[in-house]
C-alpha cells in the first residue's frame, strides 16, 4: 500500500484504518507492507504519531511507485503551499513536487498482483474490508497451487527479499515500529 506521508490527514486515517485491520490479515497469513516517499524518519514519525506497528519501506525518489505508474506531478498552482507551509521537501528529502497516488496491492505468494486499488481522486482510498477480502482470495488461491519457497508476505525477518522483489529500487530499511 502506498500513501504519500504523515503530513496529510486522509493518509493518517488510512494507515489507521489498516491498522484495526492488521490481525485480519495477518491471520490470514499475509503482511501489510507500506511504501512512502517520505524519509525513513519521517515515516517512523508518522507511525509513532498514528501508534502503527507496521512495515514502511522507503520509496527512494518514487523509484517503485514510477515504475508502476502511480506517481502524479503537482500542478504548479498548488506547489507552494506542498512546498512553503506543508514541507513536503522535508519530508521526501529532495526537491521533487510530486507524490504516489492511493494505491492497493495485494501479492500472493508467487509474486503475483491479485488486487488492485488505484484513484487519481486523493480522498478515495481503499477500504480494509476490501483489501482483506482480497488477501483471503488470494490465500485460498495460493493453497492450491505450489508456491515458492521465498513469500513475498515474510518481509520481517530478511528486507534481501524486499530488494528481490523491487529490484533494489528501495531503501529497504527495518520495520518502523511503535513503542508498544
Amino acid at each position: 500500500m502506498w500513501y504519500g506521508g504523515g503530513w496529510y490527514p486522509d493518509c493518517n486515517l488510512q494507515l489507521r484504518a489498516m491498522q484495526q485491520s492488521m490481525d485480519k490479515i495477518e491471520n490470514i497469513g499475509a503482511k501489510l507492507v507500506v511504501l512512502t516517499p517520505e524519509l525513513p524518519e519521517k515515516a517512523k514519525e508518522t507511525a509513532e504519531a498514528n501508534d502503527l506497528d507496521i512495515v514502511a519501506l522507503h520509496d527512494k525518489g518514487s523509484a517503485v511507485a514510477q515504475e508502476q505508474g502511480l506517481v502524479f506531478q503537482l500542478p504548479e498552482a498548488i506547489i507552494p503551499v506542498y512546498r512553503d507551509k506543508l514541507k513536503l521537501p522535508e519530508y521526501n528529502g529532495n526537491d521533487v513536487m510530486e507524490l504516489p497516488l492511493s494505491a492497493t496491492h495485494v501479492i500472493d505468494k508467487s509474486g503475483k498482483i491479485t488486487y488492485a486499488f488505484l484513484d487519481a481522486d486523493y480522498k478515495k482510498r481503499d477500504e480494509p474490508a476490501d483489501v482483506i477480502k482480497a488477501v483471503k482470495a488470494a490465500a485460498r488461491y495460493s493453497q492450491r497451487r505450489p508456491t515458492r519457497e521465498v513469500h513475498y508476505a515474510e518481509l520481517r525477518g530478511s528486507f534481501a527479499t524486499c530488494r528481490r522483489f523491487f529490484a533494489s529500487t528501495l531503501d529497504c530499511h527495518a520495520p518502523i515500529l511503535t513503542t508498544k
